[in-house]
């Protein structure tokens, strides 16, 4: 479907198509066409190889799975990600921000040109604004670009009024389609389900594995099971996601549901909050998931060239 660009974007699009140079933070809540502003902008220099998409958003993910943060530079052989933990921003700031400065430093390390901050629609309450106030000095942008109706984006752009930045302001397009809670839901679930898909049971052995991130305070089973992790590297970028199937103390070992890896590249265990079924649907408080076994694998059966799906 092509997109219906308003004749408020143009000054934008000139700017950026005359010099497609910077770092460009892309606001906006819901349904305001934050993404579909990147999918324009990405054609400012096409072939180049030089815009980098920086996905900051957890809860509707384009780069990578959700809970994650991305980064899709043509010059990398896979996109990056980092674990948020959650698909909410809420309670997981720390994550999110970190993740996003450190994805940006290698983007400006890869020479990208132009790099598009794709941020969280989370912008209503008073800890929202702030989220994007400290994500904007942290990233410290060249552009502002806020999508809005009226000038609800007013409490997070005012304390740049005078930081150098360019700011501009500019309406949705209307080719933007409204998405209720339901169908974000869904989306998501499909988006883990794809990326689960072929995904069977491996037993990661834990020592010498550092544990972090949102640890349960016990080691109950029903702490555990279901919840998400990230695999990471020595550099805390995710290798894989995986859904804790047991927490076997006795053999000093994690049974996972996750798609192939290999456990010697693993150097920790990151645990969000989230919790899904083997199927990839969300889990929520006390809710009970259906009886479901995963495919067994053997340590043998691990594939250490898969690439994460996205």
């Amino acid at each position: 479907m092509p997109i219906d660009i308003p004749p408020g974007w143009t000054p934008l699009l000139e700017e950026l198509g005359k010099d497609p140079r910077g770092t460009v933070y892309i606001l906006g809540g819901t349904d305001r066409g934050k993404t579909t502003l990147c999918t324009v902008l990405q054609e400012l220099s096409p072939g180049t190889g030089s815009v980098a998409v920086l996905d900051c958003d957890p809860g509707q993910s384009t780069v990578g799975p959700p809970a994650t943060v991305g980064l899709r530079l043509v010059n990398l052989h896979r996109p990056l990600l980092k674990f948020v933990g959650s698909t909410s921003p809420s309670g997981h700031f720390l994550p999110l921000m970190t993740g996003a400065a450190r994805l940006h430093d290698i983007a400006l390390q890869k020479r990208a040109g132009l790099i598009l901050v794709d941020s969280p629609g989370y912008v209503q309450d008073e800890a929202a604004q702030e989220f994007h106030i400290r994500m904007i000095d942290l990233l410290a942008p060249q552009y502002l670009v806020g999508i809005e109706q009226e000038r609800e984006l007013e409490p997070i752009l005012a304390p740049f009024a005078r930081s150098g930045a360019v700011v501009h302001r500019i309406r949705p397009s209307p080719s933007v389609i409204p998405r209720n809670t339901a169908w974000r839901k869904r989306y998501r679930e499909e988006r883990f389900a794809e990326y689960f898909r072929g995904a069977t049971l491996h037993r990661l052995p834990l020592a010498g594995l550092a544990i972090h991130g949102n640890i349960p305070r016990s080691f109950r089973q029903q702490d555990w099971i279901f919840r998400v992790v990230a695999l990471c590297d020595p550099a805390l970028m995710v290798i894989r996601l995986a859904i804790v199937v047991s927490l076997d103390l006795r053999g000093d070992t994690l049974e996972l549901f996750a798609p192939p890896f290999a456990p010697e590249e693993v150097s920790s265990v990151q645990v969000g909050t989230l919790r899904l079924t083997f199927s990839g649907g969300e889990l929520k408080g006390a809710d009970t998931p259906p009886a479901e076994v995963p495919t067994e694998s053997g340590p043998g059966d691990q594939d250490p060239g898969s690439q994460p799906q996205s």
